[in-house]
């Protein structure tokens, strides 16, 4: 409730930050309050971040610049472009004399696009996407960083007319130049497509044409395209056709068919199956090929080669999913293919695979035989990709059996958090106090982050008071007490999806940096 954010949450996190040095408590803390946003006219939380941006810690400087976008703080959008310019005033901000680290100018760069797709002020969004060009032009780091989240950030932006041609232009002129970084450029395909369907206007038709033309143009069997690159057409194109009887759509679904004979990269392979979903259930002057595209996927996961099968089994899902949203009866040859590889599928990984496409496709008659896997399944991995089904098919049935599993896999941290994950699905929240107290008995941090991912999903009050002694009680570690302030920003959320949903969604995650998908757990798509 308010009152509980207002009385319980956000004193604790405020408290915390004046009284706390540790890292992992204080990034915790600004990313909550971000999270949680400004409670009324008198409150302003940027004016709690900002003197965080000149914390010695990297750490803590960057999430601070990050919290800002997060926050949605208009007002300090001048502050984040002189971080990014090394500006006397981002210079002052940071307590640096000559440069900003890269790493805080990357966050500073994302949290531009996160003002910018919150943002309904039209000057405010053409004045950071003017800044973002000039980013991407002008940036002389010899990190890759900035330059990749100036893009990534193009594409959150909703464009009037006219700032949309320019930002066409400028990328389609710099995914042209082949002297420019492969890595960058692979990030253009997304923010190019990205900008055009944002608004489908009078020159929708022609770039269409033009940017589905220069995508294809990389795939061919003679194309010397870095792989990166390849990747990136292949989801652009996933995001610019739909199932009509154009020309041009029929040209771009025949190119992805064609992947498989012309590019080895199994990556670009198995990119080209979700693109071919998505563009299968989107209607354009009619959903002609629906069943051509489903024919495809269904063959893929039948007779594919073994790499190709689980992505081919997701899509089936993701095609179906899209048509249930639509209204659109789904073909009965998409449930009947993946019931019947849940019967058959002896590989775990694939297994997983085919679950959660069920799950997806939303086939309510499939709970049970799910359930049934479930129960004899021993890989960690696939019974957690059962459980998130289960929760998707709201298979309440299978509730008790689920919460068992999360309660055995204390251990098991990925378990732990897709069971819970599954449990969230289906509405139940009566694990909460079973979660905060291995929150608190936790030693490992992969455990703790699972259990705080679970809360997220799960929780409800009463995780409330529970979290806010763990984050004020010294007797715990720094990290657990990190993660109950990050659990608390989770479940008072002003949000319902998580906070980098819109960068992560379409993105190439394959093209990465350390500040875009890290396995430490510091880039934009891992922090919680």
């Amino acid at each position: 409730s308010q009152s509980d954010i207002q009385t319980k949450i956000v004193p604790a996190l405020l408290t915390a930050l004046k009284t706390q040095t540790n890292n992992d408590i204080i990034t915790g803390c600004l990313m909550s309050l971000a999270k949680i946003g400004n409670l009324n006219e008198e409150s302003d939380f940027g004016e709690v971040i900002v003197p965080f941006l000149a914390d010695r810690n990297q750490e803590i400087s960057e999430t601070a610049a990050l919290a800002l976008g997060i926050l949605g703080s208009e007002e300090h959008i001048e502050l984040l472009n002189s971080l990014i310019t090394h500006g006397s005033y981002g210079l002052e901000a940071v307590g640096r004399t000559n440069e900003v680290p890269f790493r805080t100018r990357s966050f500073a760069v994302y949290a531009l696009g996160l003002i910018a797709n919150k943002s309904h002020d039209v000057e405010v969004i053409s004045s950071i996407a003017y800044n973002l060009r000039e980013t991407l032009a002008t940036d002389q780091s010899s990190y890759k960083d900035v330059k990749i989240a100036a893009v990534v950030s193009m594409s959150l932006l909703r464009l009037d007319e006219d700032t949309q041609k320019e930002q066409v232009e400028f990328l389609l002129e710099y995914f042209r130049n082949e002297n420019n970084d492969h890595l960058v450029r692979a990030h253009i395909p997304e923010a190019l497509s990205h900008t055009l369907i944002g608004a489908k206007n009078e020159n929708y038709l022609a770039y269409k044409e033009i940017l589905s033309n220069e995508f294809i143009g990389r795939l061919t069997s003679s194309s010397k395209e870095k792989r990166e690159v390849q990747q990136s057409c292949v989801l652009g194109l996933g995001l610019l056709g739909d199932a009509d009887e154009s020309d041009l759509d029929k040209k771009i679904r025949k190119a992805l068919y064609d992947i498989p004979m012309n590019v080895s990269d199994q990556q670009t392979r198995a990119f080209a199956l979700i693109s071919l979903a998505s563009i299968g259930s989107t209607e354009g002057d009619s959903l002609f090929a629906v069943q051509e595209v489903q024919s495809y996927l269904t063959n893929q996961v039948t007779r594919g080669k073994n790499f190709v099968k689980p992505w081919a089994s997701v899509s089936l899902g993701i095609m179906a999913n899209n048509l249930n949203e639509a209204a659109v009866p789904v073909p009965s040859t998409i449930n009947t293919v993946l019931r019947k590889s849940i019967k058959e599928e002896r590989s775990p990984s694939r297994l997983g695979a085919v679950s959660i496409a069920a799950g997806l496709a939303g086939h309510v008659e499939m709970g049970e035989l799910l359930q049934e896997k479930l129960a004899k399944v021993n890989d960690a991995e696939t019974q957690g990709y059962l459980c998130v089904s289960l929760g998707l098919l709201n298979h309440r049935a299978a509730i008790e059996q689920i919460k068992e599993i999360v309660v055995k896999a204390k251990y098991r941290p990925a378990l732990l958090q897709q069971a819970a994950i599954g449990i969230g699905l289906m509405g139940d929240h009566s694990l909460v106090p079973a979660l905060v107290e291995m929150l608190r008995e936790s030693k490992s941090s992969a455990s703790q982050a699972s259990i705080v991912t679970a809360l997220a999903f799960i929780g409800d009050s009463r995780s409330v008071d529970p979290l806010v002694a763990l984050l004020n009680d010294e007797n715990y570690t720094e990290r657990a007490r990190g993660f109950a302030a990050a659990a608390l920003g989770m479940v008072a959320d002003r949000l319902l999806l998580p906070w980098n949903s819109d960068l992560s969604c379409d993105l190439n995650y394959r093209a990465s940096t350390p500040t875009l998908n890290d396995l430490e757990g510091t880039g934009i798509l891992n922090i919680l």
